[in-house]
């Protein structure tokens, strides 16, 4: 293929995603794009983590119930596939939807912002993201050509 889209797939695994990706380099012909978008371990995320703000997870080696997904490092996720031949094109990522989600104090005014359509609402969300986007990326984008 030309190309292949993983739109919030990778983090659902609970043994990991290597079969997975291993799967989308077979497919990939050389030169072809992965489009990959996973939930970021943004610094916000880690820092709630240190804090005890999340339930504690103890890894047993079993899934839990109702294991839905992870949040993934995305250093850790680009290493893995720049090791099976991936070269990365481009990256980009949501702030404003991480401080949505992540500070419930926020959550009405940003959902309003975030969901606008009009022009004004617009230019705002594009500075914000900008400005939050590398402490408080929800959701990573990964843009990547197979070597």
């Amino acid at each position: 293929f030309d190309g292949y889209w993983s739109m919030g797939v990778i983090e659902h695994f609970w043994n990991g995603y290597d079969n997975i990706s291993k799967e989308m380099l077979r497919v990939l012909r050389v030169g072809g794009y992965l489009f990959l978008t996973f939930p970021n371990m943004s610094s916000l995320r880690k820092w709630k983590a240190r804090h005890d703000k999340y339930v504690e997870w103890k890894n047993n080696n079993t899934e839990p119930e109702g294991f839905y997904q992870f949040a993934l490092s995305s250093q850790l996720v680009l290493n893995h596939f720049n090791d099976l031949g991936f070269e990365l094109v481009q990256s980009e990522q949501d702030g404003i939807k991480g401080l949505k989600d992540e500070i419930p104090s926020l959550q009405l005014t940003l959902h309003t912002l975030y969901n606008s359509k009009n022009l004004p609402a617009t230019i705002v969300r594009k500075f914000l993201n900008l400005a939050t986007a590398p402490l408080f990326g929800h959701m990573k984008l990964l843009i990547l050509r197979k070597s």
